[in-house]
């Protein structure tokens, strides 16, 4: 299953609505998923650093995200995850690397908190493809 735009701004905004963030230990509840998403990095003034990535979503929350990937990405380090849309779009949500560590078998985890710098969510208009990563050729 991947991760839909509409999945996700059902998850964060019952999340954002959620009054039990209060009586959590985490600055953020999160729900548990599995679900797959394409994560781009990006370079310092946003643009690709490297071609899309097929991952695993963990966890989601109203402020961040837990990924599992084939490959590490630095800690601080912006990357974007790729919704597909309704209208055959993608759209890109920012995030920041907040840390990555080493699983078996070449994996991967990372958690990633929404980048402010990035406003939330832009439509990056990249065609949707089901079988492959998309080629995405600006942001």
């Amino acid at each position: 299953m991947r991760l839909t735009t509409e999945l996700f701004e059902q998850v964060s905004t019952a999340l954002r609505a959620d009054g039990r963030a209060a009586r959590e230990q985490r600055r953020s509840p999160r729900v548990g998923m599995r679900a797959r998403v394409w994560v781009v990095p990006l370079a310092g003034g946003g643009g690709r650093d490297g071609d899309p990535v097929d991952a695993w979503v963990r966890d989601l929350s109203a402020v961040g995200i837990g990924l599992t990937l084939g490959r590490p990405l630095t800690k601080g380090a912006s990357f974007a995850i790729l919704l597909p849309a309704p209208d055959g779009t993608f759209v890109a949500v920012r995030y920041k690397v907040a840390h990555c560590g080493p699983l078996p078998a070449g994996q991967h985890t990372v958690g990633g908190r929404l980048d402010a710098a990035a406003a939330g969510v832009a439509d990056a208009a990249v065609p949707t493809s089901a079988a492959s990563p998309p080629a995405v050729t600006a942001w």
